[in-house]
């Protein structure tokens, strides 16, 4: 997880340079993994959960 999480930062790292706003990746769990705020990392955003679960999950 670890090396997802380098990862994740490097690709916001970079994101973040064109981009004016902050950003985040989560993981399907809705587990930040990557963020352009440090502290929000291995947080919960339930509003990407919620949206994930509605999307992927709830059609079986």
């Amino acid at each position: 997880m670890e090396d997802l999480v380098q990862f994740a930062q490097k690709v916001i790292s970079s994101i973040s340079q064109i981009l004016p706003f902050p950003i985040s990746l989560s993981d399907k769990d809705g587990v930040i993994i990557g963020s352009t705020i440090p502290e929000r990392i291995g947080t919960v955003h339930p509003p990407f959960k919620r949206s994930f679960e509605e999307k992927y999950l709830c059609r079986f």
